[in-house]
């Protein structure tokens, strides 16, 4: 029974682990979390990105690169993003987008991109 236990506990500890993206913060954008959203269908129809701005001087856009199933697409976030202010924003996946919804998190989630308010670019 010992054992048992022991194996249980081990299992718990390496299970969240598994299923977490894998999550890739930018320039002044620290990416807190990114989760698969699902639709009444059972599909998915968004991704949930929780960010802060860091940076003195606020965003206006912020995309993300996105993996999962198979697929890689960007995912763009518009608005005044101000320093210290938590996001938390459902961003709508293009249309046609499934997920083998093993989980509720992609593969990879990344900033990728940042405009800033006073026409600066940070990435590609």
């Amino acid at each position: 029974m010992k054992q048992f236990l022991i194996l249980g506990t081990i299992v718990a500890m390496l299970l969240p682990a598994a299923v977490q993206a894998k999550i890739v913060s930018g320039k002044d954008i620290t990416l807190q979390s990114c989760t698969i959203t699902r639709a009444a269908n059972g599909g998915a129809n968004g991704i949930n990105v929780v960010f802060v701005n860091t940076n003195s001087v606020a965003a206006k856009q912020v995309d993300f690169v996105v993996q999962g199933s198979g697929q890689t697409f960007t995912l763009t976030d518009h608005g005044t993003f101000k320093q210290g202010d938590v996001i938390n924003h459902n961003l709508t996946t293009p249309t046609g987008t499934t997920w083998d919804y093993k989980s509720a998190t992609p593969d990879l989630c990344k900033v990728n991109r940042v405009q800033w308010a006073n026409g600066q670019v940070w990435g590609p």
